[in-house]
């Protein structure tokens, strides 16, 4: 559970979303302090979009893919990774974190509930 609201948070926002927000701001807006919030928002949806990809293979080792249930697993995650990328922007990596692992809780047991209710 933990796993990946640490290692996913320090890749992806940490990592991806600040060097790509780092890169445009360095490339588009030289002469300003710090980026605009159309730089920071176009990090976050694109890291996020790569998150949700990312979790493509792990449905696969579960489930049957179909055409929409990728799309499903693609949106639902990328979503969840604009929620992440903004708390990590506006709050902290921690928040991020906490926020990733408490997804992560709520997934499985809802899971595990759907389980034993069968």
């Amino acid at each position: 559970m933990l796993y990946g609201g640490i290692t996913e948070e320090l890749l992806l926002r940490w990592g991806l979303m600040s060097a790509l927000a780092w890169l445009m701001w360095r490339v588009l807006q030289k002469k300003r302090n710090q980026p605009r919030p159309a730089i920071v928002w176009t990090a976050n949806i694109a890291s996020a979009g790569l998150f949700g990809v990312g979790h493509i293979p792990a449905a696969a080792a579960f489930l049957t893919l179909s055409a929409p249930l990728i799309v499903q697993i693609v949106l639902v995650n990328a979503l969840a990774g604009i929620v992440f990328g903004w708390l990590f922007w506006r709050r902290s990596l921690e928040a991020a974190m906490v926020a990733h692992a408490m997804a992560h809780v709520v997934f499985i047991a809802g899971t595990f509930l759907g389980i034993i209710q069968g």
